[in-house]
């Protein structure tokens, strides 16, 4: 949408105004445009002029500043809205409906914390108001998976899905810290006198847990030699897999080569050559110069392995389906059979 222009829509409610007029309140929804927000893109203001504006990213953004009743208003406004839009489509002949609801990641980053004693900074005075964001936000997912409940015939299926789920933090471990003083990055300073990696000078690049090498052969401004490939390599997954906190346990759970990574599901070009995730409990810390581990709050579902779970939270992602010929009431069992991958989801649909 960038340089473009667009027309947008957008919901308003007074939800505050003072009989002296002296305070005033006003909720105001994302703006939205009205086409090429689906496929394809001129049903977008089709359906706009019969079930008025889209709202993506409904009220969780302002949660700690709405009223309860405004925030529950504007998300069964939002649910009607995409079970109406499921509807009208299906009765116009669409044979696959899509879409993606974002609340539950946003709310579990911010309040499962507060909930879970495991978390950093676990403050058991705010865990009620946690509980009840918590318990709301399902409900206002289980109203939406009810509509398209609804709309189930003998021959519709409803799925729904994830693409993961949600631990605590706990602590953040100085990552660059421990990699400078290996000499597998170097430092300077910004114009605000801050220490930042210098990365035209580094061994190797890091995005997110995927390491990258810097070779001359690879980037214009690479450093490392194609000679020196492996044992630059080597010597990332030997620190990483020896890194231990102020408790003695394992900062990262495990480390390996890129040829290694399918037998976790990933390959191709993006996969650096050194993969590696976090031990349970630990978050992202390879964006910043810090001394020491830190608490941290708050929760993730990147740094963290896969199958990282707390009583009140899991790392695995969600797989329901419902439909004709689907056994009803089937529970996959993990310990036998694994979960279910994102890999195997596209497959499946495309087979029904």
């Amino acid at each position: 949408m960038k340089g473009k222009k667009h027309i947008g829509a957008v919901r308003l409610k007074l939800v505050e105004l003072s009989p002296d007029g002296a305070r005033l309140k006003i909720y105001r929804s994302q703006v939205h445009p009205t086409s090429e927000f689906v496929h394809p893109p001129e049903v977008g203001e089709e359906l706009t002029d019969r079930f008025g504006p889209y709202i993506n990213e409904a009220v969780e953004r302002f949660i700690y500043v709405l009223d309860k009743q405004t925030i529950i208003e504007e998300f069964t406004y939002q649910i009607k809205w995409i079970a109406n839009a499921a509807r009208y489509l299906m009765e116009k002949g669409a044979s696959l409906y899509m879409m993606h609801w974002h609340l539950l990641d946003t709310i579990q980053h911010v309040f499962l914390s507060s909930i879970d004693p495991t978390a950093g900074g676990y403050d058991p005075e705010k865990a009620e108001k946690g509980w009840e964001i918590l318990k709301l936000s399902y409900r206002l997912a289980d109203m939406l998976v009810g509509e398209f409940i609804k709309l189930l015939d003998d021959s519709s299926y409803v799925i729904v899905v994830s693409d993961h789920g949600h631990v605590p933090n706990k602590k953040r471990f100085p990552l660059l810290k421990a990699l400078l003083e290996a000499e597998l990055i170097a430092a300077k300073k910004n114009e605000y006198g801050d220490l930042v990696v210098d990365w035209q000078r580094s061994k190797i690049h890091i995005s997110t847990t995927n390491i990258y090498v810097n070779l001359k052969s690879r980037y214009e401004n690479g450093v490392v030699e194609d000679s020196e490939y492996e044992k630059v390599r080597n010597q990332v997954i030997d620190l990483l897999r020896n890194l231990k906190d102020d408790e003695g346990h394992h900062v990262i759970s495990f480390a390996f080569k890129r040829e290694d990574a399918a037998m976790i599901g990933l390959w191709g070009e993006p996969v650096g050559d050194v993969v590696y995730a976090y031990s349970p409990g630990y978050t992202w810390s390879h964006n910043r110069f810090e001394e020491n581990i830190s608490v941290d709050r708050g929760a993730n579902h990147g740094p963290q392995i896969p199958t990282a779970e707390t009583l009140y939270g899991s790392n695995y992602a969600v797989f329901m389906i419902a439909g004709p010929n689907i056994k009803k009431g089937y529970v996959r069992p993990l310990e036998m059979l694994g979960p279910v991958l994102t890999v195997d989801v596209a497959p499946t649909v495309s087979y029904l």
